[in-house]
């Protein structure tokens, strides 16, 4: 049975962290980040990093 991990904050340093901790843990865990934003579109103008929702367990919520 896989844990649940809360990121506290959706700015840059957040996504990262969740978008390294999904690649590093197995797929039963579920990682949740946590911002005030309801959307997240992206840093910068070269470079973007999108969440994906594919509900419970499966990436980004």
């Amino acid at each position: 049975m896989g844990k649940r991990i809360f990121i506290l904050g959706g700015g840059i340093g957040g996504v990262v962290s969740g978008n390294r901790l999904r690649e590093a843990l197995t797929q039963d865990n579920d990682i949740v980040v946590v911002d005030r934003e309801k959307n997240h579109l992206g840093y910068g103008t070269g470079k973007r990093f999108f969440l994906k929702s594919g509900g419970c367990g499966d990436g980004f919520r």
